[in-house]
């Protein structure tokens, strides 16, 4: 009888734990976000990154400029607005949640299509996912909180 308590106690306190991570996950993930100039030059292929090294500093420039310029805002009501320059005039807009404990994001476009990517990190400084894109094998992507 002592037994059955302490893993019913036991299970009680882990789905508490569980669901406050995911809570803790949802907190920290509603903000805007912009990517980690820096991490995306060094997240690029070889080629790429020899690319970079090589090409006239205003073109470097120009390129952080917008890879600077683009956002996800994470809202509360489970909608994403995701701004990159050169891709249209407004911000596309979709759906996600966190499922998984708070470890998978999961985020559905106008067109239906659902995207799943597994949060590496996720901190009031930092978020690093993982996903698998078509054609592309697993891509790591960093963002950081956005600055005006």
């Amino acid at each position: 009888m002592r037994l059955t308590r302490y893993f019913f106690s036991l299970a009680l306190l882990l789905t508490f734990a569980v669901a406050t991570q995911a809570q803790s996950a949802k907190e920290l993930i509603t903000r805007k976000w912009q990517f980690d100039v820096d991490e995306v030059i060094k997240l690029m292929p070889k080629a790429q990154q020899e690319e970079m090294k090589n090409a006239p500093p205003e073109q470097v420039a120009m390129f952080k400029q917008v890879i600077a310029q683009s956002y996800f805002h994470f809202k509360s009501d489970g909608t994403i607005e995701a701004k990159i320059p050169g891709g249209g005039p407004n911000p596309d807009e979709m759906n996600w949640k966190l499922t998984n404990g708070g470890k998978t994001l999961v985020t559905t476009e106008k067109n239906g299509k659902v995207n799943k990517a597994s949060i590496v990190e996720l901190t009031n400084k930092k978020l690093i996912i993982e996903a698998e894109i078509e054609n592309e094998g697993t891509q790591r992507m960093v963002f950081v909180p956005f600055k005006d």
